[in-house]
């Protein structure tokens, strides 16, 4: 038997009033014969906001505790689980009884008194909203670049693409692309990101941080779209998709940027890479060749279960 949560954490990992169900337990639990029983709560951003959650209501519970924190990468630094753990136990929650679901992947070094559970939630969200294949309109920029948030990054970046940025169908905070209410919740539904534009430039959440890392739904949106990408990310977080089974643009492109620690270096490599591409006369047709490797990515999504380790709390 598994309770959700009403009173302590949101409804949803995406938030109180998202509206998408894939953010809730609730939804990927539903085909699943249910072994044992279980306290579910969505805890988004829980390794530093931990005190915000009154576990205290649930100690007298003898259950499980599934605690979702998919949604955003929590970094789970050794003082962050000690402070944690501390929390639970003035709560009067054994650690021992508690485990956490995160989209983190680096625990190297890290011992928890409470069960961790690594979950890609927006690889599986990905996959459930991706659609079929949409054909470029014939005045479809080049590039596409979002950036919701103004991270060091991403201002670095677009203000190097200054002298191009007619070849971009981009946003940053004062000036939006697609008119999306971002506050009602994340959006997939965006053929016309597909149609407009040729090659998504994903500048992810991380660029710099060595402990916290973490793939978020905007690594996703171009293989749920079927568009080739560069990815303005943590060193090697290409090489982790090749390692999940996906394929990127190395033959077709210079990659060698992923490869790169230093943060001025790798963002210098992605700018070059950026503008040499611009240049090149053959830029669309260099773009249909792509069309193997991004429906290969798109069928290794829908393939693909990262949801499995996280359904085997449950299930076994």
């Amino acid at each position: 038997m598994v309770r959700f949560d009403k009173t302590i954490g949101p409804r949803s990992v995406f938030g109180e009033d998202d509206p998408n169900e894939e953010g809730t337990l609730q939804y990927w639990l539903k085909d699943y014969d249910i072994k044992g029983s279980y306290y579910t709560i969505n805890c988004p951003c829980l390794s530093k906001e931990y005190e915000k959650y009154d576990f205290s209501i649930i100690e007298d519970l003898d259950c499980r505790i599934i605690i979702n924190d998919a949604m955003e990468g929590s970094s789970w630094l050794p003082d962050e689980v000690s402070n944690f753990t501390l929390y639970l136990k003035e709560c009067g929650i054994d650690p021992e009884r508690v485990t956490v679901i995160t989209q983190n992947y680096n625990f190297e070094g890290v011992e928890f008194p409470f069960k961790i559970v690594t979950w890609n939630l927006m690889e599986s969200f990905a996959r459930v909203r991706a659609k079929e294949w949409i054909d470029y309109n014939d005045d479809a920029k080049k590039f596409l670049c979002l950036n919701r948030w103004p991270h060091q990054h991403r201002i670095e970046f677009m203000k190097r693409m200054d002298g191009i940025l007619d070849q971009f169908n981009y946003s940053v905070p004062d000036k939006p692309y697609d008119n999306v209410d971002w506050e009602s919740g994340l959006y997939w539904d965006f053929p016309e990101h597909k149609k407009e534009s040729l090659l998504y430039i994903v500048t992810e959440t991380l660029f710099d941080s060595v402990h916290l890392k973490d793939v978020s739904e905007k690594t996703w949106k171009p293989i749920a779209l079927q568009m080739p990408f560069i990815l303005i990310h943590q060193p090697d977080a290409l090489k982790r998709l090749r390692d999940l089974g996906y394929r990127t643009f190395h033959t077709i492109w210079d990659e060698s940027y992923d490869n790169i620690g230093s943060s001025k270096k790798r963002m210098d490599a992605i700018v070059d890479l950026v503008l040499e591409l611009n240049s090149r006369t053959d830029f669309r047709d260099m773009i249909d060749s792509c069309r193997e490797i991004v429906e290969h990515n798109f069928n290794t999504l829908k393939t693909r279960r990262p949801e499995e380790n996280m359904l085997n709390e449950f299930c076994i």
